[in-house]
């Protein structure tokens, strides 16, 4: 699954694109009173204010060759979110290493930099180095029926996890990361998972789709 366009809300708008644009260094591609809009190499993220705002949890895709210079790169700029004592967080069951930190609105925010992406020879990190925006958090009571609905119209299938409380849905490109707010807190920080809405434009098996999360349900079209 590709992310190509994600739109997440925000409460703190100014700070946010300050932080995005000027401390991170993503290219504005457009803003207006109520948005913004970054480029993260092959998706676009748009920050849009909305009063009724919760916090994500969201990543980005590096190559995994580039995670120790990325990690040195993001520690210059901002305070990374330890797991214990662990900076560089490891999963070897998603041939995957992690670095976690804050946005302005206290999103989760994450570089993940698993072996199948592109290896980079390059010794020093940017922003060029980034695939995609690779993950987005999905909170909802009733994961078994929200794969039912993603699978039976886009046909994506389960990554890892299961249908109880946890549940990674998609491939090495993008995921939609399912969680339980009733059962699971977001990794690592123990953050209190909410339901947050989100609109994005995936392409699924050379198909292309909206996904509208909105008040707790899913809504998806078909875009071809």
């Amino acid at each position: 699954m590709i992310i190509k366009h994600l739109t997440l809300y925000a409460q703190n708008l100014t700070q946010q694109k300050n932080f995005f644009v000027d401390v991170l260094g993503f290219e504005l591609i457009r803003e207006s009173e109520k948005s913004f809009e970054i480029r993260a190499g092959l998706s676009i993220l748009k920050f849009e204010y909305h009063p009724g705002f919760k916090a994500y949890h969201f990543a980005f895709g590096i190559p995994f060759s580039m995670y120790k210079a990325a990690f040195s790169w993001l520690k210059e700029r901002v305070e990374i979110i330890k797991d214990g004592e662990n900076e560089i967080v490891d999963f070897p069951a998603w041939d995957a290493k992690a670095i976690y930190f804050y946005d302005q609105d206290q999103n989760i925010c994450e570089f993940i930099a698993r072996k199948s992406i592109p290896e980079n020879i390059d010794e020093s990190f940017s922003l060029n180095h980034i695939f995609n925006v690779t993950e987005i958090g999905l909170v909802i009571s009733n994961i078994k029926s929200t794969f039912d609905k993603l699978h039976q119209q886009t046909s994506i299938k389960m990554y890892d996890g299961s249908l109880d409380r946890f549940l990674a849905v998609g491939d090495n490109d993008g995921l939609f990361i399912c969680i339980d707010p009733n059962k699971k807190d977001w990794f690592p920080t123990n953050d209190k998972a909410e339901i947050a809405d989100f609109m994005a434009e995936v392409e699924i098996l050379d198909k292309n789709y909206s996904i509208k999360y909105l008040n707790g349900e899913l809504e998806i079209s078909s875009l071809n």
